[in-house]
């Protein structure tokens, strides 16, 4: 298969994730930036965030964001799960950019390459590209709140421990032989399912395993059911790595569910979190 230069967006547009008219789109991220504040006093080594249409998960999505007022990262690694593709290891576009309707990401292709040629279990699968909307629906975000960055979109189907660990460390490899400075951002909604206090008692429960910063428990417990989350590898590698560069603690900023914001039928609700992992 020929290589793809841009990866278009596939989320954006009417009943989609996002707006996909620009000015649209920046006044919707200036309202949901209005609505937050910076309260992270340290080095914010990783993000979380939901992944859902903006009418939804955004208001939460940018308590996240915002905590990266008056800092600057050289690039950004997304960890994300895989919703409609199975693939062993993880994937990596193979193209020079992302595109959104505010404009293209560059990817970080050096650092790609560096990632491909020592860990030969990262490749790119194009059907994990193909429909997928946990990596783009962070870009825009990151966008307006960071303005320029390179980026690394990584998804990831196995979310076994072994593979987080394996991509924690592969990671670290390539944030410790260089000298640009990486955001973590793991993405990822929480519950999924009937019943509202069920998503609210479920959100508390995930909320408070990050915050204990042990990435074994809360994996243990997301392999046994006792809590969800779509992106609970990513959320585990992302932790694994915060813990490596120095991040000692986790704050929870928004803490909501889809029927907080359009109270309709309890019959499928799903929970949303945001973090910030920091020194």
């Amino acid at each position: 298969m020929a290589k793809i230069g841009l990866r278009r967006a596939v989320s954006a547009g009417i009943r989609s994730f996002y707006p996909a008219d620009p000015d649209e789109l920046r006044k919707m991220l200036r309202q949901f930036s209005a609505n937050t504040r910076r309260k992270v006093t340290g080095k914010v080594t990783a993000l979380i965030a939901p992944h859902a249409a903006y009418l939804y998960g955004g208001q939460t999505a940018a308590w996240a964001y915002r905590q990266l007022d008056g800092t600057k990262y050289d690039r950004v690694a997304i960890l994300a799960p895989s919703h409609y593709a199975t693939f062993p290891g993880a994937s990596i576009f193979e193209g020079s950019a992302y595109e959104t309707p505010l404009g293209q990401v560059e990817l970080d292709t050096d650092g790609i390459t560096r990632l491909r040629k020592q860990n030969p279990w990262i490749d790119y699968y194009y059907e994990a590209e193909a429909r997928e909307h946990s990596i783009e629906a962070q870009l825009p975000f990151l966008q307006y709140f960071l303005k320029n960055f390179l980026l690394i979109p990584i998804l990831m189907h196995d979310q076994g421990y072994a593979n987080c660990e394996r991509l924690a460390g592969a990671l670290e490899k390539e944030m410790t032989s260089n000298r640009m400075t990486t955001l973590i951002v793991a993405s990822s909604d929480i519950y999924h399912g009937p019943g509202y206090e069920r998503a609210r008692a479920m959100n508390q429960r995930v909320a408070g395993l990050i915050q204990k910063m042990d990435p074994k428990a809360f994996h243990a417990s997301a392999e046994k059911g006792k809590i969800q989350a779509c992106g609970y590898g990513p959320i585990t590698a992302a932790m694994m790595l915060a813990g490596r560069f120095g991040a000692t603690g986790a704050q929870i900023h928004d803490l909501t569910t889809s029927h907080d914001v359009y109270p309709m039928s309890e019959n499928f609700v799903v929970g949303y979190l945001s973090a910030a992992l920091s020194m």
